[in-house]
């Protein structure tokens, strides 16, 4: 089929998980379909598409410039911010698919939540504003696909109670490396993530004021784009090293012990974990920061909601020598089945396309 890809992203294999998710998607679509992609860069600064997806794909261009192409087969949106830009291309196509990640709506609530919890009143009440407007949208737009992705079976069911739309989950997904780099049992516990995401912030102030003076002969490093001076004098400690954005993820990830997700509010599911686990790292997180990936605690990962149980998983990986590879072989194990690149597109393939 000839299909026009729409996102607000451009596509990547590493870095921001909305970039790895559109990036994955676009890869497994252009396996089976002819594919043009158009991006309408929202969410961050303009720049080229990769070669790497580019090849892949018939046409590509940024911003307006491809109103011009004409009729396809199917427009697939990627993200509910890309409506507006879909919207030219609504009669120009029979089939129109929309996947929208994450519910927008109840992760913005829950992001209210969190920032009223930690006494950021003004942030809370736009989290709000935002939430409102996201379920307006939603209650707007989901019956007029055909189609609608989403990351988890969670996600599945709860839209479920609100359209007769078919609902398909399609994990996010990461790709498998060549080779595992061994261990380091003693080395730093490390968190990675959008820095100026306030759930990855609050997960970074969590970190330093609940968790490291707990374990005070650990190392901790933070990795990720868009640390402020204000963060960076927030997360100040000894034992805490952050290290803000890098060319690549792989040393960081191969120099730790242990990676942390202390998340306490979000959506959809945390692409960051999977990537961990394409590392071999075992992975410590909270309830919220594991939702809708199916690794149950104890197999494939350690599940900590309190800063004591954090403290309790770390002093017991570094106790227990045969833990870590445990559960970074299971969670391997697990990644191939269900979140792998090929996992995608077999996953794309087998839905219907008629």
């Amino acid at each position: 089929m000839d299909l026009l890809f729409i996102s607000p992203v451009i596509p990547a294999v590493t870095g921001n998980g909305l970039a790895m998710r559109a990036g994955m998607v676009l890869e497994a679509l252009a396996s089976r379909h002819s594919v043009s992609i158009l991006v309408n860069p929202l969410y961050a600064p303009p720049g080229p598409v990769p070669e790497f997806f580019a090849r892949m794909c018939r046409r590509v261009a940024i911003g307006p410039k491809a109103y011009r192409w004409r009729h396809f087969d199917v427009v697939h949106v990627f993200r509910l911010a890309s409506l507006a830009t879909a919207r030219p291309f609504w009669s120009r196509s029979r089939r129109h698919h929309l996947d929208i990640d994450d519910i927008e709506s109840e992760t913005h609530q829950r992001m209210a939540t969190l920032c009223r919890n930690n006494g950021h009143m003004a942030l809370a009440y736009a989290e709000e504003r935002q939430a409102a407007a996201s379920a307006a949208t939603e209650a707007e737009v989901l019956t007029k696909f055909e189609r609608i992705y989403v990351c988890s079976a969670i996600d599945r069911d709860k839209l479920a109670k609100r359209t007769s739309t078919e609902i398909c989950v399609l994990p996010n997904s990461v790709r498998l490396p060549a080779a595992v780099a061994p261990r380091p049992s003693a080395g730093p516990l490390l968190f990675v993530g959008s820095l100026d995401y306030y759930p990855n912030e609050d997960a970074c102030r969590y970190l330093r004021n609940e968790i490291v003076p707990r374990l005070p002969e650990f190392e901790f490093q933070i990795v990720g784009t868009g640390a402020t001076e204000r963060l960076r004098q927030m997360v100040s400690h000894p034992a805490i090293q952050m290290i803000g954005e890098v060319p690549l993820v792989d040393p960081w990830y191969h120099n730790a012990a242990a990676v942390l997700v202390p998340i306490r509010a979000g959506g959809g599911t945390r692409i960051k974990i999977l990537e961990a686990f394409s590392f071999g790292r075992p992975v410590i997180s909270t309830t919220v920061g594991a939702e809708g990936i199916d690794a149950r605690h104890d197999e494939s990962i350690l599940v900590a909601d309190t800063p004591e149980q954090f403290e309790g998983a770390c002093r017991r990986l570094r106790r227990e020598p045969g833990l870590g590879e445990r559960l970074a072989k299971n969670a391997l194990s697990m990644l191939d089945r269900c979140y792998s690149a090929e996992a995608t597109k077999k996953t794309i393939a087998a839905f219907s396309w008629d």
